[in-house]
């Protein structure tokens, strides 16, 4: 029997408990290394379904040399009552508002984007970047403003589409005035972006 098999096979027979407590350490700790054993570098979250009460989403992380593997890990997965399963992070229906934990890991950082805008580029060697101004995250580090960013980035546009659209990002301050004329409001972006894809 494969890894990914046996995996989905464990994954059931926990999928009910989970779905009762999702907070339960010794499961979520099992589902961490379980993951992991599929693919180093492989990321998860679990959270409200869009169709169901429950989802597992086993996530590339950003890394587009992982989107296959993880599609071909979700392919594999059961059919549940309570769960539904994708292999990237989905959009979410926020207010642009999210918290993560700081680089040394201490603390809990707290992020409101609401007035955050955006400039998509595109660079003459076909490199699609994005630059988000968020001038109220300047005293954090460039590790974790990258952090916030793709928070931001993949709450918005989902993380399939975050890895169609966009190439490299930054988290800026300032935004330099040949930029700065054509900032959009962030709550502009994922329409703009699936513009770029489409």
């Amino acid at each position: 029997m494969s890894r990914i098999n046996i995996f989905w096979d464990w994954f059931g027979t926990i999928a009910d408990s989970l779905a009762a407590d999702p907070h339960d350490s010794s499961l979520l700790s099992e589902l961490d290394r379980r993951v992991l054993s599929l693919a180093p570098g492989l990321s998860w979250e679990i959270g409200p379904g869009l169709s169901k009460p429950w989802q597992l989403v086993i996530s590339p992380d950003l890394n587009r040399d992982l989107r296959e593997t993880a599609k071909s890990i979700v392919a594999r997965a059961p059919s549940l009552d309570q769960w539904e399963f994708h292999p990237a992070r989905q959009p979410k229906e926020w207010e642009y508002k999210f918290e993560f934990t700081d680089e040394t890991g201490a603390e809990r950082l707290m992020v409101d984007a609401t007035n955050w805008r955006f400039v998509l580029l595109r660079h003459q060697s076909g490199i699609r970047e994005m630059l988000l101004l968020a001038s109220e995250l300047s005293a954090l580090s460039d590790v974790e403003r990258w952090q916030a960013g793709a928070i931001l980035l993949e709450g918005i546009l989902g993380e399939d589409v975050f890895l169609d659209a966009v190439d490299e990002f930054e988290v800026v301050n300032e935004l330099e005035p040949r930029f700065a004329a054509h900032a959009r409001s962030i709550r502009d972006l994922r329409a703009a972006a699936i513009g770029k894809v489409g």
